[in-house]
């Protein structure tokens, strides 16, 4: 299961993507190519956009996000629309969590 979780204190300050949707044997999992490229592309306009730190490993991505605004906050939601339209077809693979707090180190 992949299990993504956003933490907003104000703003959305960081989220993260880990685990695997086992919906189909590696290579063919479209559930888990779905959110990867969702994620990657949000990460990738974040990072031109603002600075951050992140940890990119195999089955996670963690994104702290420096100095957030509504901007980033933006780019963040049109994330999460694609997760929920991904969890509306698939929703024993992937879980959602937001947090409305600041998230502990």
């Amino acid at each position: 299961m992949i299990l993504i979780t956003t933490w907003r204190d104000q703003h959305i300050t960081s989220f993260e993507v880990k685990g695997h949707a086992l919906f189909k044997p590696h290579g063919q999992d479209i559930v888990c190519a779905g959110v990867s490229t969702a994620a990657i592309l949000t990460f990738n306009l974040l990072e031109k956009k603002t600075s951050l730190t992140h940890r990119l490993e195999d089955g996670l991505l963690d994104v702290t996000i420096k100095h957030p605004s509504n901007e980033t906050d933006e780019i963040i939601d049109v994330f999460l629309t694609a997760i929920k339209d991904i969890i509306a077809d698939y929703p024993k693979h992937i879980t959602l969590n937001e947090r409305e707090e600041a998230r502990n180190a």
